[in-house]
């Protein structure tokens, strides 16, 4: 198992590790274990999306799909994005999810032009942390972990914002400074 902790000069300590089932978690001053991509979401609304973070984490290209040969450009890679049949407004593939041959079926039979996947997958460490975390937004994610650093209280958006702010973006209460590590 890996581990790394950030010591800041003033502030929360930040431990960071990857667990046994391969998911990378945050433990933030001791308090309970959560995804880093929970902590990533809270940090700034640009990354609220799985398909964000993937983007941020893994190279992406768009494959055009034309007929056949759309089998092999799609099979066994990585959606990055999800697909929703418009119809139904049901959810056929998850982002991040590898793409089967049922799922090309689905893709072909919905007319989609154009499909974003991940180029080549190394590592699934950043997909199993999307996997195992229940936050889809960056406000669902400040909300979570507010429950954590203030268990019992009612949850209130601009409250966990301010505790955020307050615990890792505030100078006076948080800074590495030159002996932070």
């Amino acid at each position: 198992m890996q581990s790394c902790r950030i010591i800041p000069e003033r502030g929360s300590w930040i431990e960071i590790e990857v667990g046994k089932k391969d998911i990378l978690n945050i433990r933030v001053d001791q308090s309970g274990k959560f995804p880093a991509t929970c902590f990533l979401r809270a940090m700034s609304e640009e990354f609220s999306y799985n398909e964000d973070i993937i983007r941020l984490f893994y190279e992406t290209e768009t494959v055009a799909l034309d007929g056949a040969t759309s089998v092999t450009k799609l099979k066994d890679r990585y959606a990055v994005s999800q697909l929703v049949d418009p119809q139904t407004g049901e959810v056929l593939l998850e982002a991040g999810k590898q793409i089967t041959e049922s799922i090309i079926k689905a893709i072909l039979d919905l007319g989609v032009k154009e499909f974003e996947v991940i180029t080549d997958m190394n590592d699934p460490l950043i997909l199993n942390t999307l996997e195992s975390d229940f936050t889809d937004s960056h406000n669902d994610a400040l909300l979570k972990i507010y429950s954590r650093f203030r268990p019992g209280n009612p949850l209130h958006l601009e409250k966990a914002k301010q505790l955020f702010f307050d615990k890792f973006f505030d100078y006076k209460r948080y800074r590495l400074g030159l002996v932070g590590r």
